[in-house]
């Protein structure tokens, strides 16, 4: 499955890869206190009341059990999603700095490109907010077209990551990447400099959000981070 970035660049995404099966069939492996304990394709275990089974009126035929939409969202995809996400920031936030020194790398392949960090979320209250991914930032950073300040309060090479606040308070907070010292620079440590303000959201609007979704964010995250120490 191929997509074009905001920049003209071709991707090719494994989606059978990198996104969940729609396959709702699961093994019945067990009964235990009044549950059905099911596995599905990803060998994860999750327990079912048997009443809940017989109310949906699904049936159990050679110990494999094919769940409805709905239930089969609750007991496993959510969770599947919920956990992979979790695991990915915590991976992405304890090597941040080595991610966005080396933004190259990200944009080498689809599944890197669209990692989405819950730091990336920008906006606000009453204006609403959207969460970028790694590889539309990295590219508008690389070239050229993105939120940059040569110098503010002391600090050079700006590079801005996010914004969120409230209009109406007049709260701000703000996120940089300096590609002078690369490490991150909050607003509070540039005095909350008057040139840092909602009217910067517009340009966070412009970056293309490719519609896919990368469920497996944290495999990928991990073999990002395992290329970049060279890890095979």
């Amino acid at each position: 499955m191929n997509f074009t970035t905001n920049s003209g660049r071709s991707m090719t995404f494994d989606h059978e890869k990198w996104v969940i099966s729609e396959s709702r069939f699961c093994n019945v492996i067990g009964e235990e206190d009044a549950h059905y304990l099911l596995e599905n394709k990803y060998k994860q275990v999750v327990k079912i009341l048997v009443s809940i089974i017989h109310d949906n009126n699904l049936k159990i035929i050679d110990s494999q059990i094919e769940l409805s939409e709905s239930l089969y969202k609750i007991y496993f995809l959510d969770q599947i999603r919920n956990d992979a996400n979790k695991r990915m920031n915590d991976l992405f936030n304890e090597n941040k700095d080595l991610i966005f020194s080396n933004r190259q790398l990200v944009l080498s392949k689809a599944e890197y490109y669209l990692l989405r960090p819950s730091l990336l979320t920008s906006g606000g209250a009453h204006i609403g907010g959207s969460i970028y991914t790694l590889g539309a930032l990295f590219e508008a950073i690389e070239n050229g077209t993105h939120i940059y300040f040569e110098k503010l309060e002391g600090f050079k090479k700006l590079n801005l990551i996010s914004i969120t606040g409230s209009p109406l308070s007049g709260s701000i907070s703000a996120i940089f990447w300096s590609d002078e010292t690369h490490k991150f620079v909050h607003s509070r440590e540039i005095n909350d400099n008057p040139a840092v303000n909602f009217s910067l959201l517009s340009e966070f609007r412009k970056l293309q959000n490719i519609p896919y979704n990368i469920d497996f964010a944290d495999i990928a995250m991990e073999q990002l981070l395992n290329e970049i120490n060279g890890i095979s």
